[in-house]
């Protein structure tokens, strides 16, 4: 059974509002009753919950470009590259490989 508490309440004629101190990764449900001199009207049904996260957001590299000089390794060798990036949510990350002008996936 899921309890709803008041934890905010707004007074104005916007169908708008920003609830602020959500933790990010936990997931909330929001009902929204109307009122006006004649009463209150029903609360709304959910249907999920929802996460609270970053607005979306596409992926940029940070501080990448032009900080990479020539990387030489022996054949065999392990290389290890991190790029810092920013994105919303998480994305899926492929990785690409130039050789004589020819692409090379692996992931």
């Amino acid at each position: 059974m899921i309890l709803f508490k008041k934890s905010v309440s707004h007074t104005g004629d916007d169908n708008q509002f920003t609830v602020k101190g959500l933790q990010e990764g936990k997931e909330y449900e929001f009902r929204v009753a109307a009122a006006n001199k004649a009463g209150a009207g029903k609360w709304s049904q959910t249907e999920q919950a929802i996460e609270a996260r970053a607005p979306d957001c596409a992926p940029k590299a940070l501080g990448f470009y032009g900080s990479i000089k020539e990387i030489n390794i022996k054949s065999g060798e392990t290389l290890k590259i991190s790029i810092p990036f920013q994105a919303s949510p998480k994305p899926d990350i492929t990785w690409l490989k130039v050789h004589n002008y020819k692409r090379y996936e692996f992931n």
